[in-house]
């Protein structure tokens, strides 16, 4: 790829407001079935309910619930936006999801980087 078609490609990227993906409902209304909605559900339904499990670390819907809003609220603090993207660097572990919960939680996009 030429220098000139990675700039106009990259120039397309800043200019697209994904309004394109978005599902769109009739008369204006707004679905509730977002991740954040979907885990809040999921803890209310079954909070010690074993949500991931890493080695010997279990966490519940409860806990994991628990920590995404104090990252989401975390990230607020720090002037992330909704519609703003936010990089994720790690490898899979449950950190890894709170962070994706958070992101998506506050309205954010996240985008991942492979730290291999």
């Amino acid at each position: 790829m030429s220098a000139s078609e990675l700039k106009t490609g990259l120039g397309m990227l800043e200019r697209d407001s994904f309004s394109n993906y978005r599902q769109h409902y009739r008369h204006g209304t707004k679905s509730n079935n977002t991740l954040g909605s979907r885990l809040e559900k999921l803890a209310r339904i079954i909070p010690h309910g074993i949500a991931f499990s890493q080695r010997n670390r279990r966490l519940t819907w409860e806990e994991f619930d628990q920590q995404v809003n104090r990252l989401a609220n975390g990230l607020l603090d720090s002037g992330i936006n909704k519609g703003e993207r936010v990089g994720i660097v790690g490898f899979n572990s449950i950190e890894w999801m709170v962070a994706n919960f958070a992101v998506a939680k506050v309205g954010a996009v996240s985008f991942f980087l492979d730290p291999d």
